[in-house]
């Protein structure tokens, strides 16, 4: 009669669900990240652990996502640099108050055209003077429109 494996499914179990410690081969949770024999940091090749907490995050973590600690400080420092390099993802409308794509020519939510504001100290005077001749010149053509002359 064929006996099979002669391991039981408890065996079967604890091979499945332990590991061998590196550093004294005592066996612990597969999860583990300290050897409960031998008290080392227990590292799989693949993975990368929070040098504050201990336990195992992605390999491109820049912070800790069960702590919330930074991994590194270097990085902590390259990441707030970037965030202030950042132009703003969104403005307000200047019609409904409401949130639009920085980009946006057109609000989503009241349909009123966002026209980019030029700040006129920043242009020199004769395009200055022309930008303000323009906006008398449609302001008088919009009044004779409406009279109807």
């Amino acid at each position: 009669m064929y006996q099979g494996n002669s391991k039981t499914a408890q065996e079967n179990l604890d091979e499945v669900l332990t590991k061998s410690c590196p550093y004294c081969r005592g066996k612990i949770p597969i999860k583990a990240v300290k050897c409960m024999h031998c008290g080392e940091w227990v590292k799989e090749n693949n993975a990368k652990f929070c040098p504050h907490c201990g336990i195992e995050i992605p390999k491109k973590a820049i912070k800790c996502m069960h702590c919330g600690d930074w991994v590194e400080e270097s990085l902590k420092e390259l990441y707030i640099e970037n965030e202030l390099k950042k132009e703003p993802d969104t403005k307000l409308c200047p019609f409904c108050d409401s949130e639009v794509h920085y980009n946006a020519l057109k609000c989503k939510h009241c349909g009123e055209w966002i026209e980019k504001q030029v700040d006129l100290n920043e242009i020199t005077n004769p395009a200055k003077d022309a930008i303000i001749g323009e906006a008398v010149r449609e302001g008088i053509k919009n009044l004779r429109d409406i009279i109807g002359r």
